[in-house]
């Protein structure tokens, strides 16, 4: 099967992401990295392990420095869409909004609720093509759509 995922799939490298999350002191970003060559279970893992971090306010410089990909989820507030905007060194930085059900024709004609998100990605020109970046989000909205792609 031809898709979105064979072009960004035979990139080979070392990626990391930063999820934002609120505590008491404000926004603080912590990086998962190398996130290509790890699972679901060890990235929530981790994930789950640098929020704790952050709670506790116990973060060290290591836990907030670097990273390649930021991750901004403001559908928690019932944000739809926004534009974020790249932090340096960051390359790329990707939105999620919140997801919402949109009526939409079904097989036969009749109507089906679906759930929808919107995401968008902003990179660093400078850093990343832009139309490398659209793959991204090509082959992230598949991954989304089809999460079992995720697993081979």
């Amino acid at each position: 099967m031809d898709s979105a995922l064979d072009d960004v799939a035979d990139l080979d490298y070392f990626f990391s992401i930063r999820p934002g999350q609120r505590n008491m002191d404000g926004l603080v970003v912590p990086v998962l990295r190398d996130c290509a060559n790890k699972g679901f279970k060890t990235l929530s893992r981790e994930m789950k392990a640098l929020a704790e971090k952050g709670k506790s306010r116990s973060l060290s410089s290591e836990d907030i420095t670097g990273g390649t990909i930021t991750l901004s989820n403001l559908g928690m507030f019932g944000v739809t869409r926004f534009n974020a905007i790249v932090n340096p060194p960051q390359a790329v930085i990707i939105a999620v909004g919140n997801t919402r059900r949109k009526p939409v024709e079904g097989p036969m004609g009749n109507i089906l609720f679906r759930r929808y998100i919107e995401l968008s990605v902003t990179s660093d020109h400078r850093v990343v093509d832009g139309a490398y970046a659209a793959k991204f989000l090509a082959a992230y909205k598949e991954l989304i759509e089809n999460p079992t792609y995720a697993l081979l």
